[in-house]
């Protein structure tokens, strides 16, 4: 986008003179530094994952967040002029935010994950508080094995051409992590109670000053669909409490404290701990499959190759240590 295009966009908001740059990070939606006269903000486009309606969700959710004076800062959406939350534009929805100033570590030690884990114990106690959402329960299709079953073989349609050396390491891959997501199992995870949480806290999407945790971005799940609140621990432990020597490999220490953090201010039941390593497998063999999708959609690139190997190589190694996690956080 252009800075004609953005001026016509960020003009709602009453937004004059400014200079933009486009944020890096995110597979799903854009982003853009708006460093304005008045003020920095964030231009967030809706991605194509969520309709509409999803966003509207979404944004009445933050803002709620905000009245409730959760004591972190996120991405609170700004009303237009016209009193409107988002605006149209060339057929793509927008909306602004207020930046939050701050630095994302790429790595968290033993300290920070125990100021996550606070951050995670207070937010889910407000979600709790929170009017439900009426969206698709992640429990209907337990750890979304119907869902991803289907996404693999809708990749494997001979519609698009790829190069054949990609094509033939996936059907070989996919093949194992299909079987492992098979046996994925947990008696009593379908009765868990959902919610409309993030579902993605981890690195990227955390905010920091010092050693001190000030924001939380990126709520982008929240309308989409309904987890159980474990599924924010479980992809906490998935990218942040990992091993110094690799990018995947979870450190049990660092997993185990977080845990033992939140549980200071809330129970963990039996079912929800042995759920945390099926939902990083299954999180770990998504990912898998949506890069591979990027290479199908987009061409190859080093780096989604990359992401594909690693998240192909997570996958069995959670699946080959979740009972040695499991009897850990229990």
């Amino acid at each position: 986008m252009d800075k004609k295009k953005i001026a016509r966009i960020v003009n709602a908001w009453g937004i004059k003179n400014f200079s933009f740059k486009p944020l890096k990070g995110g597979m799903v939606n854009e982003n853009f530094l708006i460093d304005s006269d008045i003020g920095k903000y964030v231009l967030r486009k809706l991605g194509f994952l969520k309709g509409l309606a999803g966003l509207k969700k979404e944004l009445d959710y933050l803002l709620y967040l905000s009245r409730s004076r959760f004591k972190y800062e996120v991405p609170t959406p700004l009303y237009t002029t016209n009193n409107k939350l988002f605006v149209e534009n060339a057929g793509s929805v927008f909306w602004l935010y207020r930046y939050i100033e701050g630095n994302v570590k790429n790595n968290v030690g033993y300290n920070q994950i125990g100021e996550i884990a606070k951050m995670t114990l207070e937010y889910h106690h407000l979600t709790k508080l929170y009017k439900k959402i009426h969206v698709r329960s992640a429990t209907k299709d337990p750890f979304f094995k119907k869902g991803i079953r289907n996404f693999a073989l809708s990749l494997m349609s001979k519609n698009i051409v790829l190069l054949e050396r990609e094509n033939k390491q996936f059907i070989k891959d996919i093949s194992k992590l299909l079987l492992i997501l098979k046996e994925l199992n947990v008696p009593g995870y379908e009765s868990l109670p959902t919610y409309p949480i993030h579902s993605d806290i981890k690195c990227d999407n955390l905010i920091w000053k010092g050693k001190k945790l000030v924001g939380v971005v990126d709520f982008d799940n929240v309308g989409r669909i309904n987890f159980p609140l474990v599924k924010d621990l479980a992809t906490t432990i998935q990218y942040c409490c990992l091993t110094k020597e690799s990018g995947y490999k979870i450190d049990i220490r660092l997993a185990k404290h977080f845990v033992e953090v939140y549980r200071k201010g809330s129970e963990l039941s039996d079912i929800e701990v042995r759920s945390i390593p099926p939902l990083i497998i299954s999180n770990w063999i998504d990912l898998y499959l949506y890069t591979y999708w990027l290479i199908k959609k987009k061409g190859v690139s080093k780096s989604n190759i990359e992401k594909q190997k690693t998240a192909y190589a997570a996958a069995m190694w959670c699946n080959q240590n979740a009972s040695t996690l499991a009897a850990a956080l229990l």
